[in-house]
């Protein structure tokens, strides 16, 4: 997985749960969302 050109989670499908890759995708948008927040 990567997220801004850099690779964020480096293991392979066996290793890597939906929920894992959920709550990273979770964290990322919220972080993208306070970022905006306290820009505007």
């Amino acid at each position: 997985m990567t997220a801004g050109g850099e690779i964020t989670l480096d293991k392979t499908a066996e290793e890597t749960s939906v929920q894992e890759l959920t709550n990273l995708v979770i964290a990322e948008y919220r972080k993208a969302l306070e970022e905006r927040q306290h820009t505007a």
